[in-house]
């Protein structure tokens, strides 16, 4: 793939931005115990944070290397945790993730890409 940056790197890093707001979206309030109590709504925050991970993984290596700040590693490793170790998540760990991960996550994410048409 080379080092250089690709012309669909800015498609994924928005896709990511709207996984982390569904997610964040989705967790709204609730404590740990609130993700633990709801069992649908512990998955669709799990397949959230899959498909945020999947489109950081589609992210050139030259973009990656252009906004090294961004915890690539670590989503990376979040998506293959809930993909790979399934029914062994900690649940602590997802409320983590999201509620305290995501809202830095985006801060850093949202500059990176144009803003989109009508936003």
């Amino acid at each position: 793939m080379g080092m250089r940056a690709n012309e669909r790197d800015p498609a994924y890093v928005v896709e990511m931005i709207h996984a982390a707001g569904r997610t964040l979206e989705f967790l709204g309030d609730r404590e740990t115990a609130g993700l633990e109590a709801d069992a649908v709504l512990l998955a669709a925050i799990e397949h959230e944070l899959i498909v945020l991970g999947e489109a950081a993984g589609r992210v050139s290596e030259g973009f990656r290397r252009g906004h090294a700040d961004i915890p690539w590693g670590r989503i990376a490793g979040m998506r293959n945790v809930l993909v790979h170790e399934y029914g062994v998540v900690d649940v602590g760990e997802v409320w983590r993730t999201v509620a305290k991960g995501l809202p830095e996550l985006l801060a850093q994410l949202e500059p990176v890409v144009p803003s989109e048409p009508g936003a």
